[in-house]
């Protein structure tokens, strides 16, 4: 593949630049036809560099880039060798849309937030996957929990089931109810929750249950949350009564 001249990496980069800048301007007024212009050209752009080499392309060449990803405009960048730092790019993918994820393959990548970002296996290489073990799992975990953890929706149930799991979650691959909990415990308190009785509720409840705990700075313990959990259970048990 040919590798592609700096200089025309610069123009192409620049040429993104310059229409974010003049989007973020205070004199700008949306248009949608200059809009959707320069988004057939953000498209060729894009293109153009994933049939190239960019090898030679250093990470930091590669900051204010911006990287947008959807159904409309798929990254492939599997044969670029592309060098990429995502602490220096700004990347953007459609929320929920796992089918045209990017393809990073073959990429050297730095600074991936999995936490921030949407992620699945074949986005990228075995060698990829290996560095960064912690944040996927193996062949040994189900194809059902393996769904559930990439797309965020495990639930304290499914971490209590499977130690793999349980070492391996991060705020990104657990359901949105319990995120809170997570935020405010970490990974090895939130697996010793009584998952039965937290999944058990309508989630009305848990904006309440959360908001009261968040409150309590002496509450930061696994233990400390489930006991303040079952005194409400049994207050509103006593008030029916």
């Amino acid at each position: 593949m040919e590798k592609l001249d700096l200089q025309e990496f610069r123009a192409l980069k620049q040429e993104i630049l310059n229409f974010e800048e003049k989007q973020n301007s205070d004199e700008y007024i949306y248009d949608e036809e200059e809009e959707e212009r320069f988004f057939e050209r953000y498209k060729e752009i894009i293109k153009i560099l994933s049939e190239h080499d960019l090898s030679d392309i250093d990470f930091e060449e590669w900051r204010g880039m911006t990287l947008i990803v959807n159904k409309e405009n798929p990254i492939d960048f599997s044969k670029t060798n592309a060098n990429l730092d995502f602490s220096i790019i700004k990347y953007s993918s459609e929320f929920n849309d796992f089918d045209n994820l990017p393809n990073f393959k073959n990429c050297k990548i730095k600074n991936f937030d999995f936490e921030q970002y949407q992620y699945i296996p074949k986005m990228f290489d075995e060698n990829f996957i290996k560095e960064n073990d912690s944040h996927f799992l193996s062949n040994s975990v189900s194809e059902d929990i393996a769904y559930k953890f990439y797309r965020g929706e495990i639930s304290l149930t499914d971490i209590v089931k499977n130690p793999e799991v349980a070492r391996k979650i991060s705020i990104s691959n657990i359901e949105y109810k319990i995120r809170p909990f997570y935020t405010k415990l970490g990974r090895e308190e939130l697996c010793k929750l009584d998952c039965q009785f937290i999944e058990f509720p309508k989630d009305s409840y848990f904006s309440y249950w959360y908001k009261f705990i968040e409150s309590r700075s002496d509450i930061n313990t696994a233990k400390e949350v489930m006991q303040v959990l079952y005194q409400f259970a049994r207050d509103g048990f006593l008030k029916k009564r």
